[in-house]
């Protein structure tokens, strides 16, 4: 499946700036929150900035009101939450498998529903690169973390 409520977070002015640069312009407290906290929303875009979504081609097909200016991790979650309610739910209820691959904030996002997380310890998460969770679906008890499969394979590439 793939859904365009499944893209990371939307970081509003910040788009496309390193951290450092980040920092220099609207200060160190203010970035760590917009990153880190749950309902901080970082300075929303113009909307005749370039980097605006509402500008894309790819994103013609979408109501311009979806599509965000700036988000919280809060204002992700609403976004994608829905869109693994319409796909990923209803497979795993068919007793199917799904395999959900995401950025850290997204992810994180999510997290909070499948482990029943607040904004507190959503903020001090953090995600391993590479490193699969496994979730399973239970009518009775809801969402239920267990061990991830070990990986086996080699890996592909250069």
């Amino acid at each position: 499946m793939t859904d365009w409520r499944l893209n990371e977070r939307h970081y509003g002015q910040l788009e496309g700036m390193t951290h450092a640069d980040a920092e220099t312009r609207y200060g160190a407290a203010p970035v760590a929150g917009w990153r880190r906290g749950w309902a901080d929303q970082p300075p929303p875009l113009d909307e005749s900035d370039l980097r605006s979504p509402r500008l894309q081609p790819l994103y013609d097909s979408i109501p311009t009101q979806d599509l965000p200016m700036s988000e919280s991790l809060q204002g992700c979650l609403h976004r994608s939450w829905p869109a693994v309610a319409e796909h990923a739910v209803p497979v795993l209820n068919g007793g199917g498998t799904v395999l959900l691959v995401g950025h850290g904030n997204q992810l994180r996002a999510l997290l909070s529903v499948l482990e029943g997380l607040g904004p507190r310890e959503v903020r001090g998460l953090v995600l391993a690169t590479g490193a699969p969770r496994a979730y399973r679906l239970d009518a009775v008890s809801g969402w239920r973390r267990e061990s991830a499969p070990p990986l086996t394979g080699t890996p592909s590439g250069p």
